[in-house]
């Protein structure tokens, strides 16, 4: 890992791959969520962190520079739970997805979704990314490789950009980067306030653990 990663989440639900973007050292800039009861969930324990609404309004400018683009786009419309429309269902938000990619240029693109989309829709994840210049690699995991007593196979879709590498950034351009993601309290003391928040968590789920 090259520094701290800064992130945004698209698509948040509770947090889930937040906390995991946290735990391998990331700071999240910001959050799209449009439920209204995930949005409490992440208000509670990411109060310090901006909450977007509806992905379609959202704009890369509103955003600004980050390392990392990731979420897990709605499953509806590739789950073998449901009518598999694909791109005919009004969930298919993969291209709001690709429209902030592409606006905001980051290093890094993550994207998770079902098994189900690898035979309806994974081409074109993939051609967009391309088309964005990152070259994508796909991997797809069961929760039960990582220990969990369940199964719960995800793809992920992973991506680099090798020409905006930060390396790569002129001094101003690095300067700007810095002034822009600190400004507004977008960063603020995110790295300890995401100890603190995994802590909480961790205490709730004891004592929830306890009264049952």
């Amino acid at each position: 890992r090259e520094g701290l990663m800064i992130g945004l989440s698209l698509f948040s639900g509770v947090g889930g791959l937040d906390l995991a973007f946290e735990w391998a050292g990331g700071t999240v800039a910001a959050m799209c969520e449009i439920d209204p009861f995930c949005r409490k969930v992440l208000r509670k324990h990411w109060s310090d962190v901006p909450l977007f609404g509806d992905v379609k309004e959202v704009k890369g400018a509103d955003v600004g520079a980050v390392d990392v683009v990731y979420g897990g786009f709605p499953c509806q419309p590739f789950s073998v739970a449901g009518d598999r429309k694909g791109r005919d269902d009004y969930r298919f938000l993969w291209p709001e997805f690709s429209r902030l990619v592409g606006e905001i240029g980051p290093r890094w693109v993550v994207a998770e979704n079902v098994p189900g989309i690898l035979s309806i829709a994974a081409d074109d994840v993939c051609q967009d990314l391309e088309r964005l210049g990152y070259s994508v690699g796909i991997w797809n995991f069961e929760a039960l490789a990582v220990g969990a007593p369940h199964r719960r196979a995800r793809v992920f879709f992973v991506a680099h950009s090798s020409w905006c590498d930060r390396d790569g950034l002129s001094a101003q351009e690095t300067g700007e980067r810095t002034k822009h993601l600190t400004a507004g309290g977008l960063r603020g003391d995110l790295p300890n306030s995401a100890l603190l928040r995994r802590e909480k968590i961790k205490r709730g789920e004891q004592k929830r653990v306890l009264q049952n």
